[in-house]
């Protein structure tokens, strides 16, 4: 996760907020971890030879989520879950749950009300954890998963879309949404 946080640090730059400091925050590492591709290599054993570890930072006031599957059922998960007892191939899943449709963190140490959107992939994952130090309401929209209309969203979690300068999509009121544009007045 040491890629997502300088991914995290960048945002903060262009944002404009100071990013929480590794050394505040809670490291644990996970050991054993072969990933996707050895599971795509049919288990190739020169790569269960040399298994990687994976880092992880817990985010300061909040240790749980409620992520959506694409029925919209809803389920409480630790935002780090310790993965030592699964199979090496899955750990990936230590950061949110891994991939649902619709993940919500509300982070209570957060006193501002401040809330941001998340169009992700799996990349995504351990970036959107060191954003919960930072926003008290993190949104994860997974849009592989689930088809939403954002303007609707965002008036159901009092999301003032009005005062967003970053947007994903051609086109944030359509329901499905993809690329990065550009506001009439610069903003992105």
């Amino acid at each position: 996760s040491l890629g997502a946080y300088y991914a995290y640090t960048e945002f903060a730059d262009v944002a404009g907020f100071t990013p929480v400091s590794l050394d505040d925050l809670r490291r644990v590492d996970f050991d054993d971890f072969l990933g996707t591709y050895y599971t795509q290599s049919n288990m190739n054993p020169a790569l269960a030879a040399t298994p990687d570890t994976v880092t992880a930072y817990y985010p300061n006031g909040v240790d749980n989520l409620v992520y959506y599957n694409s029925d919209l059922s809803a389920h409480t998960w630790p935002i780090i879950k310790d993965m030592s007892e699964s199979s090496p191939y899955n750990k990936y899943s230590t950061f949110i749950a891994g991939d649902h449709a619709i993940t919500i963190v509300s982070n209570p140490a957060i006193e501002e009300e401040t809330s941001i959107i998340i169009f992700k992939d799996s990349f995504a994952n351990p970036f959107s954890v060191f954003l919960m130090n930072t926003y008290r309401n993190v949104f994860i929209i997974d849009n592989r998963y689930i088809a939403i209309d954002v303007r609707t969203f965002c008036q159901e979690h009092n999301i003032p879309a009005e005062k967003m300068h970053f947007f994903i999509g051609e086109d944030y009121r359509g329901p499905k949404a993809y690329g990065v544009y550009q506001e009439e007045d610069g903003h992105f």
